[in-house]
């Protein structure tokens, strides 16, 4: 992507920033985990030290492989909101593009930001070590496409193929998670062994698991009842806008102290039982709660964020500069651009 983005330093900050996309195409929005390492090789490779150079590679690249998993295809947050959504709508399920459906307009948030941010850094006057040709070299070394790889490209089509098409043989997205892996370990294909699931995180396991069960524990106690109970009367008479904002501020409060998947898991149902008490859409309250997940300031209210800022290549002044920039471009980009949407679409 680096090459074809030309080879520049300009290139390098949206080739980051369209691998990071295509990763979370190709790993369901865990794009993170590799996006995080390679960007940092990146950096490496360009000789940048912890300063704007680095922040600005780094920032693309973060936006691409944590950010944009609001409007791209999440197995794990999508089954929360899909849960919380058919308490009101039984029969409701998310499809691959739901959240871009609503929320896509993040991917040109992003481009915004990053021009803009090109445009604060001043990128003409940056030194970089960098030029066409190294990366020219770099592609050759990798060689040609390795029969493993060729097979992992494979299931990685099938599932993709599958997932495209399961809605018109009435089958759910969740089979194809279970039978692609289990196919990875029979003859012939074996790109897994037993020491693949002993490498396993099962905590991480453990922990989404503790997350999903959150909304299911919170509406056998009676928490959205609860919340609906308080929030509701202060609601009721205010405007549709004014309600999703509400909405969106409650979420950017909520991520300062609860992850992105403990968020969706406490709040998807009482959000959609809010808005179903005011005669809204149950979905358009979880794609608020969704999209309000990158409306964050510091790396650790996000497991990705977290990892990307811990290889050291984004000063935390920076960062929180970055993420500011981003939050008040998403809150101005909602009022203008996706609630009109949103409202022509009847989505709300």
């Amino acid at each position: 992507m680096i090459r074809k983005c030309g080879g520049t330093y300009t290139g390098v900050v949206f080739g980051c920033f369209i691998i990071g996309i295509i990763l979370n195409l190709i790993t369901f929005c865990n794009g993170w985990l590799v996006a995080s390492v390679l960007v940092y090789g990146i950096c490496r490779a360009m000789d940048l030290k912890p300063s704007k150079e680095s922040a600005l590679v780094y920032f693309a690249g973060t936006i691409g492989a944590t950010g944009c998993t609001v409007c791209l295809f999440y197995p794990g947050y999508f089954s929360i909101m899909e849960e919380s959504i058919r308490e009101f709508i039984p029969d409701f399920t998310m499809t691959m593009t739901s959240s871009f459906q609503y929320n896509g307009w993040f991917v040109l948030w992003s481009v915004l930001l990053i021009l803009i941010m090109m445009k604060v850094y001043r990128i003409k006057d940056l030194k970089i070590n960098v030029h066409k040709e190294y990366f020219e070299e770099q592609y050759a070394a990798l060689g040609k496409v390795s029969t493993k790889e060729k097979k992992a490209i494979l299931m990685i089509v099938l599932l993709l193929a599958y997932l495209m098409t399961c809605r018109l043989f009435g089958l759910p997205e969740a089979y194809g998670f279970m039978v692609i892996p289990f196919l990875m370990f029979i003859p012939g294909i074996r790109l897994g062994d037993e020491n693949t699931l002993k490498r396993l995180n099962y905590s991480t396991v453990s922990f989404v698991s503790a997350c999903l069960g959150i909304g299911t524990v919170g509406a056998a106690v009676g928490f959205g009842d609860f919340l609906t109970a308080i929030v509701v009367p202060v609601l009721e008479g205010k405007g549709t806008l004014v309600v999703c904002l509400i909405f969106l501020t409650m979420g950017m409060i909520a991520n300062l102290f609860m992850t992105p998947y403990a968020m969706l898991g406490g709040l998807s149902l009482p959000f959609a039982q809010i808005a179903v008490s005011l005669g809204m859409s149950p979905v358009a309250a979880c794609m608020l709660l969704l999209y309000s997940c990158e409306l964050l300031f510091f790396p650790y209210e996000s497991a990705g964020n977290l990892i990307m800022y811990e290889f050291g290549m984004l000063p935390m002044k920076e960062f929180i500069k970055q993420m500011t920039l981003k939050t008040i471009i998403m809150y101005l980009g909602f009022i203008f651009v996706m609630y009109p949407m949103w409202h022509l679409l009847g989505f709300i």
